[in-house]
C-alpha cells in the first residue's frame, strides 16, 4: 500500500477495467483528488459501474474522509458484491459535482472474487 495507480491526465477520466473472467465482487482502496474545503464539507463521491458486456449490473458510490497525519487527500475503501451476478467490467469515477469537488481519484489493492 500506499503507491496508487492514477493516471497523467489532470482532469476527470473514467477507469474501465475489463476482467478476463467473471467476477461477482470488487473492493479497492482510492483516494480522490481535492483540497480539503471548509469545516464540514464533505469529500467527493466516487462511482462504480459494474457491467456483464456492455449491460449495467449494478453500482455503487462511496465517500473517503479527511485523513490526519500529513496525507492530503480522502482516502476509503469501495466495494461492491453483485450478490451472486457475474461481471466483467467496472468503470470508475468521479463526475463532475461541483466546481471545488475532485477533479481525479487514484485506486490501489484491487481485490476481487470471481464468478
Amino acid at each position: 500500500q500506499g503507491n496508487f495507480l492514477a493516471d497523467n491526465n489532470p482532469s476527470r477520466d473514467t477507469l474501465e477495467i475489463k476482467f478476463s473472467q467473471a467476477i461477482t465482487r470488487i473492493s479497492f482502496v482510492f483516494a480522490t483528488v481535492e483540497a480539503e474545503g471548509l469545516p464540514g464539507d464533505q469529500p467527493s463521491l466516487i462511482y462504480l459501474n459494474a457491467l456483464l458486456g456492455t449491460t449495467t449490473v449494478g453500482s455503487t458510490s462511496t465517500r473517503g474522509t479527511w485523513p490526519t497525519g500529513g496525507d492530503f487527500y480522502p482516502q476509503g475503501t469501495l466495494t461492491y458484491d453483485s450478490g451472486g451476478q457475474s461481471f466483467d467490467t467496472v468503470k470508475i469515477d468521479v463526475p463532475y459535482q461541483g466546481p471545488t469537488e475532485a477533479v481525479d481519484f487514484m485506486v490501489d489493492t484491487i481485490i476481487i472474487r470471481t464468478a
